[in-house]
């Protein structure tokens, strides 16, 4: 990390994920809770770098008991800011193979999932932290979040290492999450396997959607003309279940509605594919085009 600090960074992010120590077990992360703790004490301990903290709530053996634990010890680890997210499945990770093998133990539903984000939410702010985003909160204005923010309102963004993702020119780019064929392309001097996606005719009013709903809300004064009553049935339907409020200035999310954001996000995008803007491509660029070859 001294030598990242010397050569410019700035910010630290890690996946902590959970504090627990058989909870990180079984999602194979070896350090203990206390030489976890210790760790992140030692790193915030001179303020040479904003630190920040991943978690994830679902986990399996993270019940209830266990994330306000797990909250409890980033408040008091010295750390930044924090994430709070959600636990997505992914073929080839190693909870993806342990339940294959039927060997993971108990884990939140969707219901209980709901109910650890509002905790942990309702107990950063109660504590003093500032929400930035639907996931993210800081303790002091040292965390600004850049990354986050402008990672969702389609800032462009240099992809470095095996797994990073970025955007250039409206180009989606990701390299390959297996670190074999990485290091492989290293060593033999040759570009590291990735893929291109072509550009999005709509990237702009992509990044106002899902930078606005990132946020928790959507300045409605700052979205094309025709699209906010175009969009009315959608939004009405998000009222009705209480998940935004409407204003004459802005649709803000409720705590319900900051939980199922990525869901809102994609109902809102499919709303748009199946009923075009008169006059726009609203339709996101399709994933199924992507081009795969070697990335410069």
């Amino acid at each position: 990390m001294q030598t990242a600090l010397t050569g410019g960074f700035n910010r630290f992010s890690f996946g902590v994920q959970s504090f627990d120590t058989r909870v990180r077990q079984q999602a194979a992360r070896f350090d203990d809770r206390e030489t976890l703790l210790s760790r992140l004490a030692a790193l915030t301990r001179h303020n040479e770098a904003v630190i920040v903290a991943d978690l994830i709530f679902g986990l399996p053996g993270q019940n209830e008991a266990v994330w306000r634990q797990d909250i409890a010890d980033v408040m008091a680890s010295g750390v930044h800011g924090v994430d709070l997210y959600q636990l997505i499945s992914m073929a080839g990770t190693n909870l993806a193979r342990a339940d294959e093998k039927g060997t993971l133990g108990w884990a939140a539903d969707g219901q209980q999932r709901a109910v650890m984000y509002a905790d942990g939410a309702r107990t950063l702010e109660a504590g003093g932290w500032e929400r930035l985003s639907c996931s993210h909160w800081r303790r002091t204005d040292a965390e600004q979040s850049r990354y986050n923010q402008m990672a969702k309102w389609g800032a462009e963004i240099l992809p470095f290492g095996a797994g990073a993702g970025g955007n250039i020119h409206g180009h989606g780019l990701m390299y390959g999450r297996d670190l074999a064929p990485w290091h492989e392309a290293q060593a033999k001097g040759v570009r590291a396997p990735g893929m291109v996606m072509r550009p999005n005719p709509d990237a702009r009013l992509d990044g106002l959607l899902r930078g606005g709903l990132d946020t928790g809300w959507l300045a409605l004064s700052q979205l094309p003309q025709g699209l906010v009553s175009h969009l009315m049935p959608l939004f009405e339907a998000w009222l009705r279940h209480g998940l935004a409020r409407l204003s004459a200035e802005r649709l803000a999310l409720t705590l319900a509605g900051r939980f199922w954001n990525v869901n809102l996000q994609a109902g809102l995008f499919e709303y748009l594919q199946t009923n075009p803007l008169a006059g726009s491509d609203t339709a996101s660029a399709d994933p199924a085009q992507a081009v795969r070859h070697s990335l410069v």
